[in-house]
């Protein structure tokens, strides 16, 4: 295994907005499941699974220094510190949001992602460009083949399934947990693509 992969299992999108938009934050854990050993080679079956450990949504107008405050937070959990890559949509307000979080020194990977109406995807110096379709593709791709848990415990978990039902690629009303976790399935499968099994 991959020493990076073991010690970063937690991608969290961050989707920022304010005055017409929540602010969002989806914390994704990537975890192995074992299954039966195999009877002729005694290896157990594994499946990778991803499983949303915490949806947050800031009220309406937070100021962003309160955002960058209760990523550092989180980050600072013991659970999450130094292992976890947070995904930041840079596009419209958020690229300064990336440099207070690296300014922070939080212990985290930070990368910032702007989303795009483009086909395909894009990377340059320190930055992903990502159509919004994809991002999107990457959430479905996870539930079509069962590897996405949502804890119905979770407070914000049957707002977020009310979201994807209603989700639309051109834009929804109320998107906002969706793009969060939409930014980090599709970091996710980038970093862990999904083996297909014969």
């Amino acid at each position: 295994m991959n020493p990076l992969e073991s010690r970063s299992p937690f991608i969290i999108g961050v989707d920022l907005g304010q005055s017409r938009d929540h602010s969002t934050v989806a914390v994704l854990e990537r975890t192995i499941e074992y299954g039966p050993r195999d009877p002729v080679t005694w290896q157990h079956a594994t499946a990778e699974i991803y499983c949303v450990r915490r949806l947050e949504r800031f009220p309406l107008g937070t100021p962003y220094p309160d955002i960058v405050e209760a990523l550092r937070k989180l980050l600072a959990q013991p659970e999450l510190a130094h292992r976890s890559t947070v995904l930041v949509d840079a596009t419209g307000v958020g690229a300064p949001i990336v440099d207070y979080l690296r300014r922070a020194r939080v212990p985290a990977r930070v990368q910032s992602l702007l989303t795009t109406g483009g086909e395909t995807a894009t990377r340059g110096p320190g930055r992903l460009a990502v159509p919004r379709k994809d991002l999107v593709a990457a959430v479905h791709l996870l539930l079509e083949h069962r590897k996405l848990r949502i804890p119905m415990e979770l407070p914000l978990a049957r707002t977020l399934l009310r979201e994807l039902k209603q989700f639309s690629p051109a834009g929804s009303e109320h998107d906002d947990l969706v793009l969060a976790l939409s930014l980090a399935a599709w970091y996710a499968l980038q970093r862990w693509p999904l083996r297909h099994r014969s």
